[in-house]
């Protein structure tokens, strides 16, 4: 196992318990009158009663639907962010896998004539756009790239498709739908205007999913790469 899914896994599940406690137990206190808390939930009653004074089923669903929005932004990350350090280790360990053929004068001043910083500048920059691609050819890169022999799952790459759309429509669009999410998504059965529907089922295939790859990729990864298991 890699630091990186090591960290990842950690993230997530943090993550995923603080939602079910919220969700789950949290939830009898919002149906029922704020003054009523128990003992047990009172230490959270302070922060309900702010955000939502009267509490009811109807905040309990805008606080769910707001906690979707920040699980799909947290889940897409987790996963970017565990790719990117991935090909980060593989490249500064092994730069000949990234094609820089020179650098500019400005950088080499901007960052002091240290090397070590321009190199790591180079290489967030090249990973930035690569993680901006879809994921096929993410994946795709990382094969021929760096001979990481990972298969995904087509109905996997679907659903990562899927819900990256959905978390750059929530992030850019406040979930509303637009040409470019219906150009990119024409089968979920929305039309321009509508808002697209975030529940804690949908919520949890993402997370599975992410959770699964994450590991069979991390197993290629440390095969090719065994230097950088823990």
């Amino acid at each position: 196992m890699s630091p990186h899914l090591s960290s990842l896994l950690e993230n997530m599940t943090a993550f995923i318990v603080i939602q079910s406690y919220v969700n789950y137990t949290i939830k009898e206190e919002f149906e029922s009158n704020i003054n009523d808390a128990t003992s047990k939930k009172g230490e959270y009653r302070d922060l309900i009663e702010k955000i939502f004074p009267k509490a009811g089923i109807d905040n309990y669903n805008r606080f769910l639907n707001y906690q979707c929005r920040n699980a799909i932004q947290t889940i897409h990350t987790e996963l970017e962010n565990y790719l990117f350090k991935c090909f980060r280790d593989i490249i500064i360990k092994y730069p000949r896998h990234i094609e820089e053929k020179q650098v500019k004068i400005k950088t080499l001043i901007n960052f002091g004539l240290n090397t070590k910083k321009v190199i790591e500048y180079k290489v967030e920059k090249y990973l930035n756009e690569l993680l901006n691609k879809p994921y096929k050819e993410i994946f795709n890169f990382s094969n021929i790239k760096f001979g990481l022999k990972f298969k995904i799952d087509e109905i996997d790459l679907e659903v990562l498709f899927k819900f990256k759309q959905i978390r750059n429509l929530y992030a850019h669009q406040n979930g509303i739908v637009d040409k470019t999410f219906l150009n990119k998504l024409k089968d979920l059965g929305y039309k321009e205007g509508d808002v697209v529907d975030l529940t804690l089922d949908k919520i949890n295939d993402y997370s599975q999913v992410v959770h699964n790859i994450a590991i069979q990729f991390d197993n290629c990864f440390i095969n090719k790469y065994p230097e950088f298991a823990i």
